[in-house]
């Protein structure tokens, strides 16, 4: 799963870097790779490929910080009933 989200990010956001300079650990928001446009977008891509909810309210500079921030909150949403 980390690395879909990071060639999410990387598609998204039409960065050159490779998926290995996206780490599980970089900050999205000050490393350029998001700004708030790029996150909702990003938020409907991880709604559509993980089969989860997201509301507007956890889209959130937190919640989407890191590829590992990304991945907590997708594995939160799947376990909502």
């Amino acid at each position: 799963m980390k690395e879909k989200v990071a060639a999410m990010i990387q598609q998204r956001t039409g960065m050159s870097a490779t998926q290995e300079a996206i780490l599980a650990s970089t900050d999205l928001f000050r490393d350029g790779f998001l700004d708030s446009l790029a996150s909702v977008s990003l938020v409907h891509e991880l709604e559509r490929e993980f089969q989860v909810k997201i509301g507007p309210f956890l889209i959130t500079r937190t919640n989407l910080a890191s590829v590992d921030a990304i991945m907590a909150l997708v594995e939160r949403r799947r376990a909502k009933p």
